[in-house]
């Protein structure tokens, strides 16, 4: 379905009953990535809202800078067009980032939060942070094109620990595979990392005061663009007031998809409560 919001058409789905939880996916990706492993489970106990961050999936594709800020609030209009109350809000990646900004600037919007496999920024300060393409990823890009590009992004061990396509080839495949259908186009994939690497929470994160779980896969440590997920993690964790942190264990980045049972187990518990 589609909804008319901040002057694009965003396209979104909605499953289950009774209070809201909005999954919010990663840089570049669509919201099929939660259709596998995340919409059956949660879509029993909840209504589980998925949208395509614009640039994505089948939401238009405006030719204008992107933010993760611009993303939040297309989310929290989505919200308001569909007239749902507070949700939870769970982001992955970038998309906890996203879920960053609607705590922090609509924070009556929000039940619960989740940030996994997520970051603030420039959580060290470091003189080196790249705020836009990286030259790494410019000249891989420009290498391989963006379909070889993402394919060797998501099978690589940054994102999937080398026994899961070893021990379960299937759930391997399939999660690979839902995240390189319905690829964005080129400049849109840019302005999604241009995006990410813009964004900056880092000395507000003491502001959040909605209910917190941090989460991270045990072999998130890889130190790429916006450094270690496992570092960027625990500073969440200690600057987000009582925030609870978490484990997934055989996990890497993709820790939604890799440990699903594990993951999905992480969230209802925290969820239940609030």
């Amino acid at each position: 379905m589609y909804a008319m919001v901040n002057g694009i058409r965003i396209y979104y789905e909605i499953q289950g009953k009774g209070v809201p939880i909005v999954l919010i996916s990663g840089t570049g990706f669509h919201s099929q990535v939660w259709c596998p492993f995340q919409v059956p489970f949660f879509s029993k106990h909840f209504m589980v809202l998925i949208s395509d961050h614009r640039g994505t999936g089948y939401s238009d594709k405006p030719d204008q800078p992107y933010s993760t800020k611009i993303f939040a609030e297309d989310i929290v209009a989505l919200m308001d067009y569909l007239n749902l109350p507070a949700a939870h809000v769970l982001g992955h990646s970038m998309g906890g980032r996203v879920a960053q900004w609607i705590a922090l600037e609509h924070p009556d919007r929000v039940r619960s939060l989740v940030l996994a496999s997520s970051g603030s920024g420039n959580y060290s300060n470091r003189s080196d942070f790249v705020r836009g393409v990286s030259y790494d990823v410019a000249l891989e890009l420009a290498e391989k094109g963006l379909e070889r590009y993402l394919r060797d992004h998501v099978e690589s061990e940054f994102f999937f620990t080398p026994e899961f396509s070893r021990k379960d080839s299937q759930r391997y495949r399939e999660a690979v595979d839902i995240h390189l259908v319905n690829m964005p186009p080129l400049k849109a994939y840019l302005r999604h990392v241009v995006a990410r690497q813009m964004h900056e929470t880092t000395t507000r994160l003491g502001e959040i005061k909605t209910p917190t779980l941090v989460m991270i896969g045990e072999g998130d440590t890889h130190a790429g663009g916006t450094g270690s997920h496992m570092q960027a993690a625990k500073v969440l964790a200690g600057r987000i007031r009582n925030a609870q942190f978490a484990v997934v264990k055989g996990a890497n980045h993709g820790i939604f998809w890799e440990n699903p049972e594990e993951g999905n187990k992480i969230v209802l518990a925290f969820l239940k409560v609030h």
